[in-house]
């Protein structure tokens, strides 16, 4: 009984949802944190699929997770995108792990956590990054990005070129 408790006080208290999902792809379980993070209850996850709640763009990548779990313990899913209550789209990091010869489990359990903030704190600095990029290729100048040693680490195309060089890693470092 006090397992029972246990278990029970960390599915409902912790920052994990926590799902079981049968062979069909079908919600069997959905622990009661899904309302606090999704704001969606349990009871509308019932007898619905991934596909119902994920991002079209997202959806065939998923499904080949859930074709691979099929004959693996465990697979980590890399970020998808699911609809909240509100509909908008979070980000979800998830692990699957096949309890289906778990007579108890007789699934697939899905630890998902919300990395919406992290996810797009990276788009931004990736965008950022790329911005520079085309800004310093598109430039007339010779631009190099040297580290603090001095030894260069980047030329822009136009750099090479003013410097008659074909191949950056000649003068790397």
């Amino acid at each position: 009984a006090l397992s029972e408790q246990r278990f029970k006080a960390l599915v409902q208290e912790g920052s994990d949802m926590i799902s079981i999902i049968d062979s069909e792809g079908k919600y069997i379980y959905t622990s009661p944190t899904t309302t606090a993070i999704l704001g969606i209850t349990p009871e509308e996850f019932q007898g619905k699929t991934i596909v119902d709640f994920i991002h079209p763009d997202d959806a065939e990548r998923c499904l080949g997770y859930m074709q691979k779990i099929a004959t693996e313990k465990k697979v980590n899913v890399q970020p998808f995108r699911l609809k909240d209550s509100k509909q908008n789209w979070r980000w979800i990091e998830t692990v699957l792990t096949n309890m289906m010869d778990n007579p108890i489990i007789n699934g697939f359990v899905a630890n998902s956590r919300d990395v919406t903030e992290s996810v797009n704190a990276r788009i931004q600095i990736e965008k950022k990054e790329q911005f520079n990029a085309t800004l310093l290729e598109s430039s007339p100048d010779c631009y190099k990005v040297l580290d603090v040693e001095g030894r260069i680490q980047y030329m822009n195309y136009n750099g090479l070129c003013l410097m008659e060089l074909d191949d950056f890693a000649a003068i790397k470092n």
